[in-house]
């Protein structure tokens, strides 16, 4: 599967800031609000359906040995007896997070800016049950089991905004459109089960996978108003919708975790796991297949904009 993370959007945003910068491609002449920044803050509403559905639901299993049974093969020989174990911790579904970032806009004339910024949003769910782990051999282990799913997104944008009527230094209402690179998508589980009876009492076992994405390209739309509150400090409010040309798997998964021969296990299958030219994977929640884990990231976005002019 052949996977291109450069594109298209990395030169132009090249090309988008020497332009913004470059004074003799402006019609009018410099005023004092040519330049604005702008904190953002707000909340994004991936789809996500691939993380709620799928990895959130995913049950952790394995095969243990237990050493308090045993039983007798055909030819005669004592064997462990074997325990299959699934625990089904489900995280509740997340689809509002978070979002952060900021932005500059370069006005060009009466009724456009340039816009570029970067911003980064995130979402994590937990949950804790009790399970019954046979981990050194022994069947009746109980430990606590806590899980924390967490999806961490930053992206770049650049665009246009097009203000509706001519832009006034009181209020204004506008309509943007930008292009978004998604370089940087990170997801981590984290399981961890610490032990309050049988011989592991008091210690603990700890999973964690991490698996990441990038080269995502989005188109964005959206609309706007802004209003002043001093000389050169507006505040803005804007809601758009995100469309994305692909849906990226996670890929390179890395995992961390301290179980040891000690703990009599024959295999492990945590929630994700790695497929085929390092793609990943994710445990069907009814555990019986393995299922691709490719990113849905449409979504609705609200910012609230605090913007400075210089």
């Amino acid at each position: 599967m052949a996977h291109s993370y450069p594109t298209l959007l990395n030169l132009g945003w090249v090309c988008a800031c020497i332009i913004a910068v470059c004074p003799s491609l402006s019609a009018a002449k410099p005023r004092i609000s040519d330049w604005t920044f702008s904190p953002v803050i707000g909340v994004m509403q991936p789809t996500l359906v691939t993380v709620n559905d799928g990895i959130f639901q995913s049950p952790y299993r394995g095969q243990a040995q237990l050493t308090t049974d045993f039983a007798e093969n055909p030819s005669g020989r004592f064997e462990y007896a074997i325990d299959n174990f699934t625990f089904r911790n489900p995280l509740k579904p997340v689809t509002v997070g978070p979002e952060a970032g900021i932005e500059f806009r370069r006005s060009f004339d009466p009724k456009t800016d340039f816009v570029i910024g970067v911003s980064s949003w995130e979402m994590s769910s937990k949950s804790r049950i009790i399970v019954t782990f046979p981990l050194q051999g022994n069947a009746s282990n109980q430990a606590t089991y806590d899980r924390r799913g967490k999806l961490r997104i930053t992206q770049y944008y650049m665009g246009v905004r097009r203000y509706i009527g001519e832009k006034t230094r009181t209020y204004n209402v506008y309509l943007d459109a930008n292009l978004r690179e998604l370089f940087d998508i990170n997801y981590q589980d984290e399981n961890v089960f610490s032990f309050i009876s049988g011989p592991p009492k008091g210690y603990k076992r700890i999973d964690i996978i991490k698996a990441r994405s990038t080269g995502v390209s989005m188109v964005q739309l959206g609309v706007g108003m802004e209003a002043k509150v001093m000389d050169r400090i507006s505040l803005g409010l804007e809601g758009a919708y995100a469309v994305g040309f692909n849906h990226p798997f996670l890929r390179n998964l890395d995992e961390r975790q301290d179980f040891n021969g000690g703990d009599l296990l024959n295999f492990r299958v945590p929630p994700i796991v790695n497929g085929t030219e390092n793609d990943v994977y994710y445990v069907s929640p009814d555990g019986q297949r393995l299922e691709e884990a490719r990113l849905d990231l449409n979504g609705w976005r609200v910012a609230l904009k605090i913007n400075v002019e210089f």
